[in-house]
């Protein structure tokens, strides 16, 4: 599988900043991936999901603390510490990833091709992942996820690839793709992608295979698998027999070495021992001998703080006794003032009220002699209108029979005019019409001319033809 670059990192339940690496586990009940996501809504969340090995999409919401930091720099990694519980819990997606080693395509352009079909798409360009897979309880859903920066995409699309993985699960008590379970006859093995030759080991599977793709395919059909397998384990054994020969030699010598190795290691340890032991009680000494000048330092210090503590205290309670009688004087003074306002405040509202009484009564009287004054006003406005709308009536009479005077002589001049216009426009419409008829009289005589004329230039031409001819005639005959 492609895992090899993949980081292996066992932690859980932190916030991931955006360089962190893809968990890569091999089991199917583990953690792939894990990571946040991009905050698309309006409200204050923060979104996680969890990726496991069997395809297994879990995804979570939980809610930010109040002195969270908000915005800044996607590439800093945050460090509000969160915990995971099955309350923040949103949503389950089962990936639609095989388990079944026959189902896995051969070339890359097919497994990609068979990522699309079961609902998987990658958008380089807007850092999205789209993913279809089904709910808990059977129903088809489909999500979308968006990395924070192009690093994050990458290790995600490596994660969810290799979630569509099949699984080969080490230990097996049967085989991963025919299902049948391991026995003393029947050994361990995994059939291979392209017909049912079962190996002893994953190795010998492997070996086997890169044998039969390098022979001819003519050959590759004549070629009895079940004999080849059995000569080469026949080899084998026949190799294991002959190293036994050389295997005592081989313990005894690692064993002397492994004994010599020892005694100069232990050696080595007593030796350091030693020194450790020396330096130790060397430090113990100069420790008992910083810590008493350390003790009499601090005591020092502690009897000048106290002298300078007292000293402090006496001045601030002697600032706080001047203040106190500061305030007292001034309570003093406030009291004083407030029993002069008690005697003063009610005079002074009786002065006031007596003086606002006199200036009430002035303004009353002038009121009075305001409005007598306007009632005469108003009466000598209303004889000058009356004066005026009397003058005006006698204007407005006068005009008018000038103007009707006016109108009936000019009535008449129009009359008199329209007739004249009238017996004019007659004597020019008949003076037009005579000289139209004559006009189209002398141009039916000149076209009657013009057609004389133009009969006379045809029958010209005419005979001018018929001499012509008749000259041809006489020139083309042969008893000329």
């Amino acid at each position: 599988m492609d895992n090899d670059d993949l980081d292996a990192r066992p932690w859980f339940g932190a916030w991931l900043a955006p360089d962190d690496g893809v968990v890569s586990n091999y089991y199917e009940d583990q953690k792939l991936m894990e990571g946040p996501l991009i905050k698309l809504g309006d409200y204050a969340h923060f979104r996680y999901f969890l990726l496991y090995r069997n395809g297994r999409f879990c995804y979570y919401e939980l809610p930010l603390p109040k002195d969270a930091p908000l915005g800044g720099d996607d590439h800093a990694p945050r460090r509000i510490h969160l915990t995971l519980t099955p309350d923040h819990l949103r949503g389950v997606m089962m990936l639609n990833a095989t388990l079944i080693g026959k189902l896995l395509p051969k070339q890359e352009d097919e497994y990609n091709s068979d990522v699309i079909q079961r609902g998987l798409a990658f958008n380089r360009k807007r850092l999205e992942i789209n993913l279809t897979g089904y709910s808990p309880n059977g129903e088809l859903i489909s999500w979308r996820l968006r990395a924070a920066n192009d690093t994050t995409y990458v290790k995600w699309e490596k994660a969810f690839r290799l979630a569509f993985r099949p699984i080969w699960v080490q230990n097996t008590p049967h085989c991963l793709i025919c299902r049948q379970e391991f026995t003393l006859l029947f050994r361990a093995h995994h059939c291979s992608l392209v017909d049912n030759v079962k190996t002893s080991l994953h190795e010998q599977r492997l070996h086997l295979k890169f044998v039969f793709r390098m022979l001819d395919k003519k050959k590759r059909g004549f070629i009895n698998r079940r004999k080849f397998i059995a000569a080469m384990k026949c080899h084998k054994l026949d190799k294991l027999m002959n190293d036994f020969s050389t295997f005592d030699d081989v313990m005894r010598i690692g064993t002397r070495q492994r004994r010599e190795k020892d005694e100069h290691r232990l050696a080595e340890m007593k030796q350091e021992m030693s020194r450790l032991e020396k330096k130790l009680e060397a430090e113990i000494r100069k420790r008992v001998e910083m810590n008493k000048s350390l003790q009499s330092y601090c005591d020092e210090q502690v009897t000048l703080m106290t002298q300078h503590f007292e000293e402090l205290l006496d001045a601030r309670a002697k600032q706080v006794q001047d203040r106190l009688d500061l305030l007292a004087q001034e309570i003093q003074n406030v009291q004083a003032l407030v029993e002069k306002e008690k005697h003063d405040i009610p005079l002074m509202i009786e002065a006031k009220t007596n003086e606002l009484t006199q200036k009430l009564i002035a303004f009353m009287d002038k009121f009075e002699e305001e409005r007598l004054r306007r009632i005469a006003q108003e009466e000598v406005i209303m004889k000058r209108l009356s004066d005026h709308e009397h003058a005006t009536s006698e204007a407005f009479d006068r005009e008018r029979r000038d103007r009707e005077l006016k109108y009936s002589e000019l009535k008449s001049a129009l009359d008199s005019y329209t007739s004249t216009r009238i017996r004019g426009d007659e004597k020019f419409q008949a003076f037009a019409q005579e000289q139209i008829a004559s006009i189209q009289n002398a141009l039916v005589a000149e076209a009657q001319a013009r057609e004389r004329e133009d009969d006379e230039i045809i029958e010209a031409l005419n005979r001018y033809t018929a001499k012509l001819q008749d000259s041809l005639k006489v020139i083309t005959s042969p008893d000329a």
